[in-house]
């Protein structure tokens, strides 16, 4: 029984951070229905990242960085797209600070 009361807090330590990690990267998974925050290579220019965007579907906006950006498309397959295009990742914009897509209609 001793065993047991020494291995609970390394077990601990490892299934908390994963744990963590999982409720992360879940709620950042892209919605293929909505927008999405496409992150091309840091070592892209803004204009071929935003030109590979828009060969993927509709940009709508940018993110923090000059390399994130908010795509959009009616076709399916948009993440298929974009990947192939050299996006590195895709996330939900939404649960991405800073990469909320913009609506064009503002009134403000």
């Amino acid at each position: 029984m001793p065993r047991l009361y020494r291995a609970f807090p390394i077990l601990l330590c490892l299934v908390l951070p994963l744990s963590g990690i999982a409720v992360s990267v879940s709620m950042a998974a892209p919605n293929e229905e909505g927008a999405v925050a496409a992150v091309f290579p840091p070592w892209w220019s803004a204009s071929r990242a935003f030109a590979a965007a828009g060969n993927a579907g509709d940009v709508l906006n940018s993110g923090t960085f000059f390399f994130v950006v908010v795509v959009q498309s009616q076709r399916p397959g948009l993440g298929d797209r974009l990947r192939a295009e050299g996006a590195l990742l895709l996330l939900n914009p939404l649960a991405v600070g800073g990469c909320e897509p913009s609506s064009r209609n503002q009134n403000v």
